[in-house]
């Protein structure tokens, strides 16, 4: 058997942990980075039409994405969870999870409007990771 430094487990797990956070902000980010481009033109029309103001149109697609965001970090955490033997608190991971899914996909949503151009702000999105790890 070979030597194993004490913190080594510690230095594992933290790791894995680093590992699930980038999942799922890069599960959050790509969707809104490939989605919201599509979705633009008919929201600009339909504002111009005057069917809806903008606190109404921010008000519906935050609580789309509020759901859809909570119900996809759930699906991947609980698989997470179970396939690596977690022993942490599953509502607090949850929580962290959900928040930062929502940071990650607000920021790519926030690239797509700044650059107004897909391929420009995918070139963008790696800005997103890196400013989440800073923290």
């Amino acid at each position: 058997m070979f030597y194993q430094p004490k913190y080594f487990f510690v230095a594992t797990h933290l790791f894995g942990l680093a590992l699930v956070a980038y999942c799922i902000m890069a599960n959050a980010t790509q969707p809104a980075l490939l989605r919201l481009p599509l979705e633009l033109p008919g929201m600009i029309r339909e504002y111009k039409a005057g069917v809806y103001g903008v606190a109404a149109a921010v008000a519906a697609k935050l609580a789309v994405d509020i759901v859809m965001s909570f119900l996809a970090v759930s699906a991947a955490l609980l698989g997470i969870y179970v396939g690596l033997g977690m022993h942490a608190n599953l509502v607090y991971l949850l929580g962290v999870g959900w928040l930062l899914a929502m940071a990650s996909s607000s920021v790519a949503m926030t690239l797509i409007c700044v650059f107004g151009d897909l391929k420009v702000a995918i070139h963008f999105a790696p800005i997103l990771y890196v400013m989440h790890y800073s923290w």
